[in-house]
């Protein structure tokens, strides 16, 4: 794939590129290869989604300190100085990682704010917004999204660097109030391991969730359980994502 490529989906969601890069990627995209086109189609999906949970926080006072924390993370990014043309697609790329690290740490906001998703770790410790933005901000994080039967989508964002994932859920319809949503880590396509459960409360329009020590699983299962969970399926996966 086009990693140099995938890296423009950020800016490229949420229209922040000038006309002459936006016709550059559009050309770019239209000569790659399939699963380039398709990733970088996965991450702005991925973008769109975050912002639109970021848009649901409107009616939502923010904890104190939370609007200056995102403010000193963003100005921490290194500003690089803009660099007279002629400008190659490939130096603006550069100029424009930082919209990557932003665009993270406002999907952590998502998570510290509350009220969208159940922001919670497979080990039930709330989930760092460093971690978050860490995975969010990695070079080689990879989205895959996947439709839910029974309406919504589940995306998810890998990273192997920081063996861990966030799965965001989107207008997926809640369990029934006697049942649970249990996550699995699928490896040799027959070891699952519990990776936490929702709750009918837990599933928001937007649900967000860290999963860490991913190690060598390669899939991440959705079964529908009794309330607390179990040890082992007692029914077949109704979703299955790949996580690479």
């Amino acid at each position: 794939m086009d990693e140099e490529l995938i890296g423009w989906a950020y800016p490229y969601a949420i229209d922040a590129l000038d006309p002459d890069e936006r016709r550059a990627v559009d050309v770019l995209l239209e000569g790659t290869d399939a699963a380039t086109r398709a990733e970088f189609g996965s991450q702005v999906r991925l973008t769109a989604e975050t912002m639109a949970a970021l848009s649901i926080l409107d009616a939502v006072e923010p904890p104190p300190g939370l609007r200056g924390r995102l403010l000193d993370t963003i100005a921490e990014i290194p500003q690089t100085p803009e660099v007279a043309p002629p400008v190659s697609l490939a130096s603006r790329r550069k100029r424009r990682r930082p919209w990557t690290v932003a665009l993270a740490a406002a999907a952590a906001v998502v998570i510290v704010v509350g009220g969208i998703g159940i922001g919670s770790r497979i080990n039930d410790n709330p989930a760092s917004p460093n971690t978050v933005s860490e995975i969010m901000a990695a070079p080689d994080v990879h989205t895959t999204t996947l439709d839910v039967p029974g309406g919504g989508t589940a995306t998810t964002a890998f990273s192997p660097s920081e063996d861990a994932a966030v799965l965001t859920m989107n207008g997926v319809t809640p369990p029934s109030p006697d049942k649970v949503y249990q996550m699995w880590l699928v490896e040799n396509e027959t070891t699952m391991t519990p990776a936490g459960t929702m709750a009918p409360a837990d599933v928001k329009p937007t649900t967000q969730v860290v999963l860490d020590g991913i190690g060598s699983n390669t899939k991440l299962a959705f079964t529908v359980e009794p309330p607390g969970g179990s040890t082992q399926p007692t029914s077949p996966p109704f979703a299955v994502i790949p996580l690479v």
